[in-house]
């Protein structure tokens, strides 16, 4: 498959009145898909890989605190996914990717994706895996309970100047029950409470003073990520067959 956009540029990198220069996106995809019943067993497999280029892309800059053009990049990657139901009580979900973009130099070509500079903040792998068991309670008709986990994986990620950021893992279990319309489900984010960096940047800064010396050497900065967080949730769960309608 293979597909063509524009996009604009950042708003708050334009002046007064200045047009807004656009960017031109060619990108193609392709890659198999495998679906396959056996009895109470789904199973379900894709495979993809992708190319992209932008005549005109915007990375963001620490130091200006937006989003810069860069000139053209281009990306290439590839993914895999594959998904196990059992007797529709059971539900896996297992997916990985990987990309690399990288700036395309002066005077080279969109058949040399890999040369030139990584594109910053772009992560190189990227996982996640998702099981969901959920069952009916015996004895209490409408009555259900499920359970689920999901683990995310965000490797690592090229930085201005050749500098890389680490990688970090999420660990996110919940619980819950429902009942005909109503569902109470618990659930915790960063169950481990890992210490991690979500967003990592390399550029020169000076926190002391307006007018103090100013280092001209570059130093990390980072944005935490956020703690064990749990959350307790009451939904409602409305479709037309209680109000005697259809859909």
């Amino acid at each position: 498959m293979m597909g063509g956009c524009s996009r604009s540029s950042d708003a708050a990198a334009l002046s007064q009145s200045e047009a807004a220069p656009f960017a031109r996106i060619t990108s193609a995809e392709s890659g198999p898909v495998f679906q396959k019943r056996i009895g109470a067993l789904g199973i379900e497999a894709r495979a993809s890989v992708f190319y992209t280029h932008v005549t005109r892309d915007i990375v963001f800059d620490a130091e200006a605190g937006r989003n810069q053009p860069v000139g053209p990049s281009n990306r290439t990657g590839g993914m895999l996914m594959s998904r196990l139901k059992v007797l529709g009580w059971l539900d896996l979900l297992g997916s990985v990717a990987y990309t690399r973009g990288h700036l395309q130099p002066r005077g080279g070509s969109k058949l040399e994706p890999w040369s030139g500079e990584r594109i910053p903040f772009l992560p190189t792998w990227l996982a996640r895996s998702d099981a969901v068991l959920e069952h009916s309670v015996a004895g209490i008709a409408e009555l259900s309970a499920y359970g689920a986990v999901g683990i995310s994986y965000v490797g690592r990620r090229p930085l201005p100047l050749a500098q890389w950021a680490e990688p970090y893992t999420s660990l996110d279990p919940s619980v819950g029950a429902r009942y005909r319309f109503l569902d109470l489900s618990a659930s915790l984010t960063n169950a481990l409470n890992a210490r991690y960096r979500q967003a990592e940047f390399h550029y020169v800064s000076n926190f002391d003073s307006p007018d103090g010396a100013r280092s001209a050497l570059p130093a990390r900065h980072f944005a935490a990520g956020p703690p064990v967080q749990w959350m307790v949730n009451v939904t409602v769960l409305l479709d037309a067959d209680m109000f005697g309608g259809s859909t």
